[in-house]
């Protein structure tokens, strides 16, 4: 993730809404801020960071502002532990996500295939493509490699 966000695009895609509010529940002050972080992040870009330090402070602080947490409590967040872990579940299921199925990649693809048309293929506008068809289909992308193999 780009760490030099404008103001506007903290305030486009990092305001957390009334029903995200109402996500967090009860959550604790570090699984508070963490949790409206990984919920913020997947909405944009539709992926979980793997390490804290992917998310620019700025959004960290936008976030923590919010909800009243002391952002520096982010930084004691643990993305490998089964809080962590149960959070992500939460976050996908909220949003109507699935983990994907080893038949949509074959299918995506054969969707794809019938979009384009001409032998002048542009691979980055591809995979933003296929990235759309999974957001649209509301499945979870696999990696950016397997994204890569599915556009070419």
């Amino acid at each position: 993730m780009r760490q030099n966000l404008t103001a506007e695009e903290l305030v486009e895609h990092f305001t957390l809404t009334p029903s995200d509010l109402a996500l967090l529940g009860n959550k604790s002050c570090a699984g508070r801020l963490g949790f409206a972080v990984l919920l913020k992040v997947f909405e944009r870009d539709l992926r979980f960071p793997d390490e804290l330090g992917e998310v620019p402070a700025a959004v960290v602080a936008h976030v923590a502002k919010q909800i009243g947490a002391d952002e520096e409590s982010y930084w004691s967040y643990d993305l490998r532990s089964r809080n962590a872990t149960y959070h992500r579940t939460q976050i996908r299921e909220a949003l109507g996500f699935r983990d994907p199925r080893a038949s949509d990649a074959k299918a995506i693809a054969t969707w794809l295939a019938a979009q384009i048309v001409g032998d002048d293929v542009n691979l980055a506008a591809a995979m933003a493509t296929v990235y759309e068809r999974f957001r649209t289909l509301k499945v979870v992308p696999p990696t950016a490699e397997r994204i890569e193999r599915i556009a070419r």
